[in-house]
């Protein structure tokens, strides 16, 4: 049994993701899934968190899905324009990429808290 809190990383499947190796430095237990296969992959578990780290047009589609979510968990969405989105609003959290290196596992950290 393991009781790692649980976050699903929506990424681009072709690149390595540094999100994931933090998350998973950080103490989490992360699933890796793409735009294309959230569905699939919110279908078969239910995790604590999302972190979301997509272009904005793949962000949108995976946001709709993530809308339909029962439970649905707090989502995080790694941004290169953060101006475009409120640091907080309701269950949906912002993050600049630039400050994902220093500030990823505490804003996941806080979203979860937060969530409690």
């Amino acid at each position: 049994m393991n009781l790692d809190p649980h976050v699903l990383l929506v990424t681009v499947a072709a690149q390595p993701s540094r999100a994931a190796m933090l998350l998973t430095q950080g103490g989490y237990l992360v699933t890796k899934t793409t735009a294309e296969h959230a569905s699939d992959a919110t279908s078969a578990c239910v995790p604590e968190a999302v972190v979301v780290d997509l272009p904005a047009f793949d962000e949108v589609n995976v946001m709709r899905v993530l809308d339909h979510m029962k439970p649905r968990p707090p989502v995080l969405v790694l941004t290169n324009l953060p101006r475009l989105y409120p640091k907080k609003r309701g269950d949906r959290y912002a993050l600049c990429r630039a400050e994902v290196e220093s500030d990823l596992i505490c804003a996941v950290d806080r979203m979860l808290a937060d969530a409690a």
